[in-house]
């Protein structure tokens, strides 16, 4: 199980299919207007952040939880998972353990992709496990 979702090496750009791709700073309307998911969510912080949380995002034959973070209306950070199954309204987590297997597999995942976890001239890539929230995820924060 790896995820699908293309970054860009360059631009840092997110291809989630061969017709879709997401930009640093495209707009929240842009991105919420791709209805992407199953299940799409939005929360505003009320303090210029905005999350929008699409669930089941089907890529291949995988599923995923993208998590866009936009500040002030503009994409700024993407959170994401993915597992072969769908997923269920609260999430697969898995236990401890798996969850940290996964962070592995994400992590490698990442350095297949780009070359290294850490800083890129359009900003940072890292996979961890959140032992708070009880999952792993590949996280793109954008300068």
């Amino acid at each position: 199980m790896t995820p699908e979702v293309m970054i860009n090496k360059s631009n840092g750009h997110l291809s989630i299919s061969t017709d879709i791709e997401v930009a640093p700073k495209d707009s929240f309307e842009k991105v919420d207007n791709l209805k992407l998911g199953e299940i799409q969510e939005t929360d505003d912080m009320k303090n210029g952040y905005k999350w929008l949380i699409t669930k089941n995002v089907k890529i291949n034959q995988q599923y995923f939880i993208l998590r866009f973070c936009f500040f002030n209306e503009e994409f700024m950070m993407l959170q994401f998972i993915v597992d072969d199954t769908k997923f269920d309204h609260e999430g697969n987590w898995g236990s401890g353990e798996k969850e940290k297997s996964k962070e592995l597999k994400y992590r490698n995942w990442v350095n297949d992709k780009l070359g290294h976890e850490g800083q890129f001239p359009w900003g940072e890539v890292s996979a961890s496990y959140d032992p708070k929230g009880g999952f792993s995820s590949i996280v793109i924060k954008y300068t």
